[in-house]
């Protein structure tokens, strides 16, 4: 019994030390914990083992004995009157253990538990063994500026980097934070205004896609903080806007993530065995989910660099003001703290802020007329996020939303110092190691500090005035208002308060402003509202259920039948615009005196078409992008114009045209053509540029095959003696007009009309031979292109130009589709033989399986005439013109000529060698460089319905026309300098160095030749399929009559004429280019 005795004192004993070294040392680490709970149990069943009967019964009393009286001892401590907060009152189940609170968390309803015990407690209340929640005005100030952070905030202690909330140390805290204040200051923030600019346009472009669709309001704003903050912190696009999904995975990992640490937090000791089944998991462990997510991004913004100053170039000191570098395993956490605090605390607040809106009418209704003043009709609020700053309701409707739930709503966990004698809170003393909280869910609509309606969304209280008028009607005077100030601190207070306030103001702000212009909101069909509240829950962040909403366009209801289906017909044309307006002035007539005429105001691409038709949009939009810069949309902005980022300022409301060489295969190799080719589809069969849209798959892949048989290297050898004989005529009637002015550029297209119709259709214009427009098509070219020029921007006009040329037979166009049956007619009757384009086009091999019509070969044949002639001899054109301003390089290209065709030697006998030829081929680029032979460039269209397209670092939405500028590229001196807008061909030769014009040398590392921009010809499977013929043409007339003539400019002709003459109608139609010539032998 002795021995007994003993054994059970030992047990009791050592338990009793052990609870002391907890007590005061609160040992939380593996080790430790083994130690103290398995090891030393272990170790004294062996000491007491020969007291039992057996071993088991000597295991089972050490640590029944020894685990049951640390217990009987922490328990009795904490309830007993000697416990340090003995005297605070609090409910029997927290002030023994934790766990209680760990639990409710769990249940996600903590904030709501603390508001009831301070309500039954009073406004201290003790809500752990060694922890107090305070609910008082006096005890903010000190909690949160004074006291360092307690255990909860452990869990950002992940090894040897905590992240910058988890530092306790505050001179470490401060070096830290120090980062972080640069990163946040108001320089870095207008850097950050651009980021979310281009993410808010693309959340008005989700929302405009699914308009009366019931949306998850609250999910897409968690997606457009969860991009921004990847922008700001990382500059990397996560693209769940674009995506409307959870494209990385990471929101709900967060949120599971948070989730697993928000009940640790109350229990931080046992966070060490959570890490060993966090290294079991693995990436199922969603916390280390996310810490292996933050490493990655950092290693991806570390590769591939970034030329904009985010978040993690401040983190990381990339300007250099620091001694010591920061590393990087220390900016992956932050970032990760970064994306993870940012995107939930903006998203929330929002969230709550939208549900109170639609909850209170008025309030919405206020909030609009408010936002509508500041920005007018179409005014974009996100060109100017300065002066929602100093909007009054809009700031009220949001810091209304965060008092009554604020981003933590159970306050941020203290400790007053240990070793300092304790604090005063208020008229409590508190002694020193006791973990404190301020319940701000509770303070900011407690009565004393909020009055009246505490419990309700009431903005007003915001304000500054004189009189308040309360949703019921009644009228308050301002003294009667309550509103402390003191007690409103959503971003915590001092030094550790938030450091990503600004940004998340700045955002919401935006997000309001921009959403509440440009939507109707309402609560979704079926959607509870009540359920908004009922579903949130307390995991340190805020947890949301749905929010569901409906928005609605508030535009009228034949603006939305034009925008979503683009009625065209003329009898969908008089319904909407001639008989609609006439039955609602017939309704309304007995409201006005008189029935004066509306004038509309035109918001359209009708401008465009006026500049297309004066010939000028090459220059135009030029200055258009010197002005605007790379991106620019031509035509008038309208209140949709919020949709993008580029979506801002000047050419059609859904068009943009592009200056940078980003944009040049996405819109030429991955876009389809755009509207702009409706007008190649005048009849029932489009020409092979007018097949748009979904018929390109399949419709333009079999048209452009047979194209491309009939361009192919076996074709053109093919073509070289047409090409021979129409050159022979040339030179020939060159002779007979020697020293007589000729206009070279009408004699070239002469040429090229001749050789275009031997070539495509065996036919014999003889415009050379004749030395005129015989069959008066050349004429009708250039008026049809120019009809169709200006059209094209309007093709919702072309039913109406069908019904003129209906009644009008003399329409240029329409004289060029008879032109092209009759030519196809005649060489069907003729049945040549010949393997002519027209050949291929029919398929004459029979290579296919189905036969093309004699429609869609008529339509092509003429394409290749109208098409092919011009190109060519505008280019020439530009080439001689550009020669004979150039003297220099003209003797240089002759003596290139000379040297390969010796003496009298016949250019046309060997074409191979032209294509070697370098200055010749250089000349010919530098022109076509200068002088595209499409100047504006080749509409196209995002394919509607894929979502939205990249160009560049933009976000296009689908359904957008855009265009990537030639004229303005090829000229740019990013991408060709020096002289970027002069001739000086040598910029295409490869040597090691370069002579100016001026005499000047140059080195090769000097020069910039971007040939990504150089796309005369257009790129992809759309490229002109006639590009190997133009050259092969115009290398081939350039030879010849370089070789066998001089050319001059003529007497009295102003050389400065020929540029000034130029008209961008499509193709390029020019003024004369008046020459003399001289033969040389």
């Amino acid at each position: 019994m002795a021995n007994l005795v003993s054994a059970n004192g030992l047990v009791l004993g050592t338990a009793f030390i052990s609870y002391l070294v907890y007590k005061r040392y609160e040992p939380s680490g593996i080790l430790a914990t083994f130690s103290l709970q398995v090891l030393l149990p272990g170790v004294l069943s062996l000491l007491v083992k020969h007291q039992y009967s057996s071993i088991l019964n000597a295991v089972a009393t050490a640590y029944v004995g020894y685990w049951t009286t640390l217990l009987v001892l922490i328990l009795g401590y904490r309830l007993s009157p000697l416990h340090p907060l003995a005297k605070f009152p609090g409910p029997i189940v927290c002030k023994v253990s934790k766990w209680w609170l760990a639990y409710q968390v769990t249940q996600g309803k903590v904030h709501e538990y603390h508001r009831e015990l301070h309500a039954r407690y009073g406004d201290v209340v003790r809500i752990g063994p060694n922890e107090l929640s305070f609910a008082t005005e006096d005890a903010i100030a000190p909690i949160l500026k004074d006291c360092p952070k307690g255990p909860y905030f452990n869990t950002r202690v992940n090894g040897p980097n905590p992240q910058l909330d988890g530092i306790r140390d505050m001179d470490d805290y401060a070096r830290r934070r120090k980062a972080w204040n640069r990163g946040m200051s108001v320089a870095a923030l207008k850097d950050y205004e651009e980021l979310l600019r281009v993410i808010l346009r693309d959340l008005l472009l989700a929302f405009e896609n699914r308009q009366e669709e019931s949306l998850n309001l609250h999910t897409w704003l968690g997606y457009m903080s969860f991009d921004m903050m990847g922008e700001m912190a990382f500059s990397r696009s996560f693209h769940n806007v674009k995506s409307g999904t959870d494209a990385t995975g990471m929101v709900h990992a967060i949120e599971g993530g948070v989730m697993q640490v928000a009940w640790v937090g109350h229990v931080p000791w046992i966070q060490p065995l959570l890490g060993l089944l966090g290294k079991v998991l693995g990436e199922g462990w969603s916390w280390k989910a996310l810490q292996n997510f933050g490493a990655e991004t950092v290693r991806t913004r570390m590769t591939d660099g970034s030329s904009k100053r985010d978040l993690f170039h401040y983190l990381m000191d990339e300007d250099d003001l620091e001694a010591v570098k920061p590393q990087i395993q220390v900016v992956a956490v932050d970032g990760i703290l970064a994306i993870i605090a940012g995107s939930d605390t903006a998203a929330v607040a929002l969230s709550h802020t939208f549900y109170f809106l639609i909850r209170n009418p008025r309030a919405m209704k206020r909030l609009r007329e408010e936002i509508d003043s500041q920005y007018p009709g179409a005014t974009d609020p996100t060109l100017d996020f300065a002066k929602q700053a100093e909007m009054p309701y809009l700031n009220a409707c949001i810091n209304e939303a965060i008092r009554l739930y604020p981003p933590v709503l159970s306050g941020l966990q203290r400790k007053t110092d240990t070793g300092k004698g304790g604090i005063m809170l208020g008229s409590h003393y508190i002694p020193d190691g006791t973990q404190v909280s301020a319940h701000l869910h509770t303070i900011q609509r407690d009565p004393r500090y909020f009055h009246p309606l505490p419990d309700d969304f009431w903005p007003d209280r915001f304000l500054v005035q004189d009189t308040y008028e309360l949703p019921s009607g009644q009228a308050i005077s301002k003294d009667v208002l309550v509103h402390n100030r003191n007690v409103f601190v959503p971003f915590s207070a001092g030094v550790r308060n938030c450091v990503g306030k600004n940004v998340a103001v700045l955002e919401m702000r935006a997000v309001l402003c921009a959403v509440v212009q440009r939507f109707e909101l309402s609560k979704a069909p079926d959607f509870d509202l009540d359920n908004w509240e009922r579903d949130l829950r307390d995991l340190f962040i805020t947890s949301c259920g749905p929010l569901m909403y409906a928005l609605y366009d508030p535009y009228p209801v034949s603006y939305l039948i034009y925008k979503r289906h683009e009625p065209s017909s003329p009898v969908a044309s008089l319904a909407l615009l001639v008989l609609l307006p006439g039955l609602l002035t017939t309704s309304v007539r007995h409201q006005f005196t008189g029935l004066a005429p509306a004038v509309a105001s035109v918001m359209s691409k009708m401008w465009a078409a006026y500049i297309a038709y004066q010939g000028t949009a090459h220059l135009y939009y030029q200055d258009l992008h010197t002005q605007y810069g790379d991106i620019v949309r031509i035509g008038e902005p309208s209140r949709v114009s919020a949709v993008v980022e580029c979506l801002t300022d000047a050419p059609g409301p859904n068009e943009l045209s592009f200056r940078n060489v980003a944009s040049v295969d996405p819109i030429l190799k991955d876009s389809s053509k755009g509207e702009y080719f409706i007008t190649r589809k005048v009849g029932p069969v489009p020409s092979l540029d007018g097949i748009v849209g979904d018929e390109v798959a399949t419709l333009y892949a079999k048209r452009r095959t047979k194209w491309n048989r009939g361009t192919s290297v076996a074709s053109m050898k093919n073509y070289e003696e047409y090409l021979r004989g129409v050159i022979r005529d040339l030179l020939s009637a060159f002779e007979a007009k020697q020293e007589h002015p000729l206009n070279l550029a009408r004699w070239l297209l002469y040429a090229s009309f001749d050789f275009m119709g031997e070539m495509a259709l065996s036919k014999q214009f003889k415009n050379v031979e004749a030395g005129a427009d015989t069959s008066g098509m050349i004429h009708a070219i250039d008026e049809g292109v120019s009809q169709l020029a200006w059209v094209a921007h309007v093709p919702w006009i072309m039913p109406y130009v069908g019904l003129l040329q209906f009644f009008t037979r003399g329409v240029s166009w329409k004289a060029l589709q008879r032109f092209g049956a009759e030519a196809v007619r005649n060489r069907l009757a003729n049945n040549s033989g010949r393997r002519d384009l027209f050949h291929h086009l029919m398929d004459g091999d029979d290579l296919d399986e189905v036969k093309p019509t004699l429609e869609e070969v008529a339509s092509d044949g003429i394409l290749a005439i109208v098409a092919g002639s011009d190109t060519s001899a505008t280019a020439l054109s530009h080439t001689f013109y550009f020669m004979l301003r150039n003297p220099r390089c003209l003797d240089t290209l002759r003596a290139e000529v000379v040297a390969a065709y010796p003496g009298t030697t016949d250019t046309t006998f060997d074409f191979a060698k032209q294509a070697e030829m370098p200055y010749l081929n250089a000349c010919i680029n530098e022109a076509l460089r200068l002088y595209p032979p499409v100047l504006t460039g080749l509409q196209r269209k995002i394919d509607t319905g894929t979502g939205g397209s990249l160009i560049g670092p933009y976000y296009i939405p689908d359904g957008t026309h855009a265009c990537a500028h030639n004229f303005s590229m090829q000229r740019d001196p990013r991408y060709f300098y020096p002289l970027p807008d002069q001739f000086w061909p040598d910029r295409w030769l490869v040597q090691d160095s370069y002579e100016l014009p001026s005499g000047q040398v140059i080195s090769k590392e000097k020069l910039i030749h971007n040939r990504e921009v150089f796309v005369p010809f257009s790129l992809g499977m759309r490229s002109c399929a006639g590009k190997s013929i133009a050259m092969l043409e115009m290398r081939a007339m350039l030879c010849a009559l370089l070789q066998k003539y001089d050319f001059a400019k003529a007497p009295n002709y102003n050389m400065d004429d020929w540029e000034k003459s130029v008209r961008d109608i499509f193709v390029t139609s020019c003024g004369p280019l008046m020459v003399t010539v001289k033969a040389r032998f």
